[in-house]
């Protein structure tokens, strides 16, 4: 993805502020990121900022050709099996 076609919600902001994820730890996970869930809106996206595995959430803007992250975080592994694919049983 093109970082000129990424836009970040209020909300992913704050979050990757709370989380200390920067947007040069989001764009380099984007650049090997895979789709592990779909939702309705949007879809859930594993990638990797060196060895941190991170989770994006991402949707299209529907008024132009970007996407919107919407929220990023670090899996938490109490919560994901340990690829950080799917969620624990």
């Amino acid at each position: 993805m093109d970082k000129g076609s990424i836009i970040f919600s209020e909300h992913a902001i704050i979050r990757m502020f709370e989380r200390k994820i920067t947007r040069e730890n989001v764009f380099e996970a984007l650049t090997v990121a895979e789709i592990i869930e779909v939702y309705t809106n949007s879809v859930l996206c594993l990638g990797w900022s060196q060895e941190r595995p991170i989770h994006l959430v991402i949707a299209p803007d529907l008024c132009s050709p970007q996407r919107k992250i919407i929220t990023v975080y670090e899996p938490d592994p109490l919560l994901w099996t340990q690829d950080w694919k799917r969620r624990q049983p």
